[in-house]
């Protein structure tokens, strides 16, 4: 089979190669790269050199990700766009896409060749070097008879929303951490964090990862809201309208809040896990069986990141009615639970070390930021409450204590609250330090 895979970054790449610089790859791979500039290009946050023009980046939308160098060039050549920062921005984006995936499509070369001559104001058409550029999938699907699309767009809205459901499965999804070590080649605008190494005492990077229950990453799929504003605004509605459980550290919930900060108005429906368990190793969700459907338990919960994601919901998640809170058993060992609901919500201490709150200035529990919702029906789950009738009442009377004060606070919740942070970490991003977040339009 003839070799379609360069082995080096597109920086990296020599002059003259050999046979241990070109390989042959499966199909996935050359789409992967594609897939990854066109999603980089249109939604990411590598671009440094301003938006695209509304021109560009309406035909982007529309186009496989193959096209996306045909129709940068088609545009050099037209000269009806004047800025071309943006070129620099996509092949600052091929290089890093490059490294990602350990290489790049052999016929990468002579497109990246012919966007060069475009820029330079050379007429593509009378160059003999690059007419093979032209015979690409855009060109070729112009010199046939032209065939009638179907009017999805013209359906009834029903139709199209159970079309959208059908295509993006109304399981719920489960976000939880990349395990240590393994952070994925395709994972791009995912704002990393640093966990603690309970065996070592080391701190690692890592980010979060989005499964659905059968433990399937999403793919393919979510190629559907690239194919137009309408259908990308009308399919989201769909997708972030599922249960979101959040099964991982706080700092993979805040990650995942932080990237998708125009989306929290659209999710109605949260699980959040609080973990009170001191001695528990991170593990992480790509190190657990895949015939697992339960991601492993987490360390002990940060009350700081915990404190900043409900700072988010109370903000920004205006389309917020359900929200469920799941406890570890040790909440028994170290709540006061026999002194009833009360006492519980009230102790400024709970589960963490009695010291905390004296030195590091927190005033409020975890539970007391959950109260900080408002208008939402509240569920809580302790693991453990079903094995004892006093627990069980107990669980029982905590969650309407907890309603009570939730029905007592103001609803604060906007829903135009946007992120104008280019951070990629958590610690330096808006998310943390609450300074650059802006309402939006």
């Amino acid at each position: 089979m003839p070799s379609n895979w360069i082995n080096h970054s597109i920086s990296s790449t020599p002059e003259i190669k050999t046979s241990e610089d070109i390989a042959n790859v499966a199909h996935w791979r050359i789409d992967e790269f594609y897939f990854l500039i066109h999603v980089e290009l249109l939604y990411g946050s590598r671009r440094s050199r301003g938006s695209l023009p509304a021109e560009i980046e309406e035909r982007l939308r529309g186009c496989a990700p193959q096209d996306v160098s045909g129709i940068l060039q088609k545009a050099l050549i037209a000269g009806s766009v004047m800025d071309s920062g943006w070129l620099d921005d996509y092949n600052d984006i091929a290089e890093a896409i490059s490294v990602i995936t350990q290489g790049y499509p052999k016929e990468y070369l002579a497109q990246r060749r012919a966007l060069n001559d475009a820029a330079a104001g050379r007429e593509m058409s009378n160059h003999p070097r690059n007419k093979k550029v032209h015979t690409g999938s855009a060109s070729k699907s112009s010199s046939k008879a032209p065939t009638k699309s179907f009017p999805f767009l013209s359906l009834p809205d029903e139709v199209r929303n159970h079309i959208y459901r059908l295509t993006l499965t109304p399981e719920p999804l489960i976000i939880s951490d990349w395990a240590i070590g393994s952070l994925p080649s395709t994972m791009l605008r995912r704002t990393e964090y640093d966990v603690s190494i309970a065996s070592t005492g080391d701190t690692r990077r890592t980010s979060y990862i989005v499964l659905s229950p059968q433990r399937h990453r999403l793919g393919t799929e979510l190629n559907l809201l690239l194919a137009n504003k309408q259908v990308h605004r009308e399919a989201s509605k769909i997708l972030y309208g599922r249960e979101f459980q959040f099964r991982g550290t706080a700092d993979s919930t805040l990650a995942f809040l932080h990237d998708h900060f125009r989306k929290l108005k659209m999710m109605s429906r949260i699980s959040m896990r609080f973990t009170t368990g001191e001695t528990i190793p991170f593990m992480g969700c790509a190190a657990v069986s895949s015939s697992s459907t339960t991601p492993p338990s987490t360390p002990k919960t940060s009350l700081l990141a915990w404190k900043k994601i409900f700072n988010i919901l109370v903000r920004a998640a205006s389309g917020l009615h359900d929200f469920e809170l799941m406890v570890d058993r040790k909440f028994w060992d170290q709540a006061p639970w026999c002194e009833g609901p009360a006492a519980v919500f009230n102790d400024t201490a709970l589960c963490q070390p009695r010291s905390l709150s004296k030195h590091s200035g927190n005033t409020e529990n975890f539970l007391q930021h959950v109260a900080k919702l408002s208008g939402i029906n509240f569920r809580l789950s302790i693991a453990g409450a079903g094995e004892d009738q006093a627990k069980r009442h107990f669980q029982r009377e905590l969650e309407k204590y907890i309603c009570e004060k939730m029905y007592k606070r103001p609803y604060m919740a906007v829903e135009n609250i946007s992120c104008t942070c280019r951070k990629r970490l958590l610690t330096e991003a808006c998310a943390w330090d609450g300074q650059k977040r802006r309402r939006s339009g």
